[in-house]
């Protein structure tokens, strides 16, 4: 009987006596105790749970055998499935200390390494791997010593030591490479970590790549799913997030049933990504998750991770006494496994949180503390974050440390906060308030996410709100100039970006040259740009390349500029709020404060029809005029580019308490309301996507009517089909119907619903679609996020990144009626020719005629476009006379 046939039969036994006479007709056909425990190792690889049925016996093993060193190793591989960490190395232990034989007992050790790493005592599975490392080389065990050398890597690993793990990964593959294909994918496997936390991440994916292929080749799944993990991480560190999400969501659904301490931290993986993501709830929800599992408990710097994870999340979500208690337990169980670089890292995090919470004593005394922990376990990184935090608590003293380490290395995506502090400290401010504002432009060059970026300026707001409101209190004309300015350069700059980028604006060799500066800046970060990383330091030389960079990137901006003249600009000072038009700046009559509670009154009563279907009109319409006197609105308005949360005005509805004229809202002062003003062309190519619906009779109803007035149009009912119209589908309008969701933390993770999946907003913005114009009859699809100042939303934000001139959303929940009423009044006009701006109008006047209420008929709003003509007016004889 062969090892592989015993050890199965061994897996499916019910009885001791069973196990016996297996192991029995085994040891009879040559094969030996050892060979059997080697067969059980390999059919972990393939199959952990039938493995884990063989371990169980390993006392029924040690009688049968008599051999205690392969009995415990038995026991030492059941334990390393379970996660039991700790019980694995001292069995791993138990087997060496059985043998008499010096080679044999240092064998036998080696599994020791690893696990005692994993179980949070990773100085002592260094201590011992440099040991057993010693003896083996003493012995000339090269082989043996290349195995080791893969444990110990695993060690480093785990005490986020990187650059020497991954000495000792590649001084193991080649003798590895020699005795065995896994051996070697899993020193690929450790040193695609050591990347992807501390070094490349395009190095990461190859080398993850490399191992999943060679563990699929042997067929080892559950260890090639692994390495596919640690792919979509680093898909995800290199700015493909969007897609490594779901994936890496697929992956973990896939590990759920092959071993629980894999999945656990896979689901810390999960919840790292999505903290990443700006998704502060869902990453939450997963590092809780990943809590809850049994085999987390012996995982302390896993559980310490979570914690760290959980604290970051609180404190994005704006509860600093949860953040608080999270970042307090991180750091206990960071200190009690011996990781000092991240004991410092929440510690900072910690000082942050008592600050947010009012707590300035409290915030500098953890501080002082992070900084003397800092003293012996140095961290550029950690000590300039301390530093910084340390001058927002009033320290000019910090905040020169923290120029100092600047000038020896650039903390690229925090040097911006220097500027700012230091414009806090100057009395002539202003030239600190323009290097802030380089420094976030330069920051956000090295971005290469469609999500980073439109989230870029979510922590920066009250920064430029300062500047902003210095330069318009000065209010000279060079003063409003450069407001004008700062708010063209920061406004809907990532979904320009993505549409110049779409349109070959920028050259090739200066995309490939901001290529090479991300991954060099990835390469030279003190901690990577990991989830867990707080900053990122590169070299000068680096930071004066991006810096000229950006002067081509400029010239591609300064060329899709519109003179924006007769758009009004809204923008948010510290205080106050000021409009921005045809040259000149003045403050709206009511402070910001006023106007948003004013908003908030309107917002709710413009949902009274959802309790009450017949509500009077009346307070709504008159809480609008207030609103409209209060913050300035002059009826001969017919454009508006709002910030922060004025993207949740209804516009139009304002427009016409005052008399005026439909409403179209820009992204910024770069884009344009002229598209509004076309008709669409004679024969349009329209794409219509019913997403799923079997409770939307309404929807199904309104794309039914559609189909029968343009025969011609593509119809998308499935995520499949959509799919093949985002390879590289092109129409002059896209109609969406059916169930949506908006994501308000991260606005790029909204999706539309389909049967058999979802599709991203941020998948569409990143697709090949070219769109003329998109209408989105979904609810919500045009809600403001709740953090976006600068951006547009979601759906409506992917569809313009797509090329479309204009986008009509919704900015509430849509009734069903109304909709269909809106639907009846909109095609007819715009298939005949109309201007979508007049066609829009008159839908809306059908509506509010038949219903009265503005819930009913002020939902859509028109957003203007970067483009200015439709996809298929290229066509001869297919424009309007």
């Amino acid at each position: 009987m062969k090892p592989l046939t015993a050890v199965r039969r061994v897996a499916r036994a019910t009885s001791a006596a069973e196990v016996r006479q297996t192991l029995a007709r085994a040891l009879s056909n040559t094969a030996s105790s050892k060979d059997l425990v080697e067969a059980s190792i390999a059919l972990s690889a393939k199959d952990p749970a039938a493995a884990l049925g063989v371990a169980r016996w390993w006392r029924t093993f040690l009688s049968a055998t008599g051999d205690a060193g392969q009995a415990y190793r038995l026991k030492s591989l059941g334990e390393r499935i379970r996660g039991r960490w700790k019980q694995a190395a001292e069995a791993s232990l138990r087997a060496a200390e059985s043998s008499k034989d010096a080679r044999e007992s240092a064998l036998l050790a080696l599994g020791a390494v690893d696990a005692y790493a994993r179980a949070g005592e990773a100085m002592r599975a260094i201590k011992l791997g440099r040991r057993l490392l010693a003896r083996l080389q003493k012995l000339g065990e090269t082989d043996a010593a290349a195995r080791l050398r893969l444990n110990l890597g695993n060690a480093l690993l785990w005490q986020d030591r990187y650059e020497e793990a991954k000495r000792e990964y590649e001084s193991a593959i080649p003798s590895l490479e020699k005795q065995s294909n896994l051996l070697a994918a899993a020193a690929r496997l450790g040193l695609s970590a050591c990347e992807l936390y501390g070094g490349d991440p395009g190095k990461a994916r190859e080398q993850a790549g490399l191992a999943e292929r060679a563990f699929r080749d042997a067929g080892a799944k559950y260890y090639a799913q692994l390495a596919a993990v640690n792919r979509w991480q680093a898909e995800a560190r290199a700015g493909r997030p969007d897609r490594a999400w779901i994936r890496l969501r697929e992956l973990l659904a896939s590990l759920e049933s092959t071993s629980d301490s894999d999945a656990a931290r896979g689901e810390e993986f999960l919840g790292d990504m999505l903290l990443h993501l700006n998704l502060a709830r869902e990453a939450t929800e997963t590092y809780e998750s990943a809590l809850r599992r049994k085999a987390l408990r012996n995982l302390p710097l896993n559980r310490a991770n979570c914690y760290y994870g959980l604290g970051l999340a609180s404190l994005a979500t704006g509860d600093a006494r949860a953040a608080r208690r999270w970042l307090t337990k991180a750091r206990d169980l960071y200190r009690k496994v011996g990781n000092n670089p991240w004991e410092a890292a929440a510690t900072v995090a910690l000082a942050d949180a008592a600050q947010k919470s009012g707590s300035a004593e409290e915030a500098k005394r953890l501080v002082r503390a992070a900084l003397r922990l800092l003293k012996r376990c140095p961290s550029s990184a950690f000590e300039f974050q301390a530093n910084l935090l340390a001058a927002e608590l009033g320290s000019k003293d910090a905040l020169d440390r923290a120029k100092k380490l600047a000038r020896r290395r650039v903390f690229v995506h925090d040097r911006w906060r220097l500027e700012w502090l230091s414009a806090r400290f100057a009395k002539r401010p202003l030239a600190y308030y323009r290097r802030m504002f380089d420094a976030m432009l330069e920051s956000r060059a090295m971005l290469s996410s469609t999500v980073a970026k439109a989230a870029f300026l979510r922590d920066k707001e009250a920064a430029l709100r300062e500047y902003l409101d210095l330069l318009l209190e000065r209010g000279r004309t060079q003063d409003i100039q450069e407001a004008l300015r700062v708010v063209r350069r920061s406004r809907s700059v990532a979904l320009l970006d993505e549409i110049l980028a779409g349109r070959a604006k920028l050259s090739a060799s200066a995309v490939a040259r901001l290529r090479e500066l991300r991954a060099r800046l990835l390469r030279q970060s003190d901690f990577g740009p990991g989830a867990r990383g707080v900053a990122v330091a590169v070299a000068p030389s680096v930071s004066r390349e991006i810096l000229a960079l950006l002067a081509e990137v400029e010239t591609g901006l300064s060329e899709a500029v519109t003179d924006g003249a007769d758009c009004s600009i809204l923008v948010s000072g510290r205080e106050r709020c000021y409009w921005i038009r045809e040259g000149q700046a003045f403050s709206c009559p009511m402070a910001e404060r006023e106007l948003l509670e004013l908003l908030d009154w309107l917002l709710f009563d413009l949902a009274q029809p959802v309790v009450v279907s017949s509500a009077d009109p009346r307070p709504c319409l008159a809480r609008a005029a207030d609103l409209a006197t209060a913050i300035g609105w002059q009826r001969e308005w017919t454009s508006v580019a709002p910030t922060g949360k004025f993207w949740s005005v209804p516009w139009t509805l304002l427009s016409s308490v005052c008399g005026g004229e439909e409403v179209v809202v820009l992204p910024s002062p770069a884009f344009s309301a002229l598209s509004v003003l076309s008709p669409l062309p004679r024969k349009p190519r329209v794409c219509l996507w019913l997403g799923r619906s079997a409770d939307l009779p309404a929807a199904r109803e309104e794309v039914e009517a559609l189909l029968r007035s343009i025969p011609g149009a593509v119809l998308c009912r499935s995520r499949a089909e959509a799919e093949q119209v985002l390879e590289n589908g092109e129409f002059d309008l896209i109609h969406v119907a059916g169930h949506a969701t908006s994501s308000r933390e991260n606005p790029m993770f909204s999706w539309v619903e389909f049967d058999d999946g979802i599709v991203l907003a941020a998948e569409i913005a990143n697709s090949g679609l070219q769109v003329g114009a998109a209408i989105l009859a979904t609810c919500d699809s045009g809600r403001a996020s709740l953090w976006a100042s600068d951006e547009p939303d979601g759906l409506t934000r992917a569809f313009l990144a797509r090329g479309a001139a204009w986008t009509l959303s919704s900015q509430w929940q849509l009734d069903d009626a109304a909709g269909i009423a809106f639907a009846d009044a909109l095609y007819p006009r715009l298939l005949a020719g109309e201007p979508v701006r007049q066609a829009v109008s008159r839908a809306r006047d059908a509506v509010r005629e038949r219903f009265g209420h503005p819930y009913y008929y002020a939902p859509f709003y028109l957003t203007g476009g970067y483009q200015k003509r439709f996809c298929s007016t290229l066509k001869k004889g297919n424009q309007r006379k």
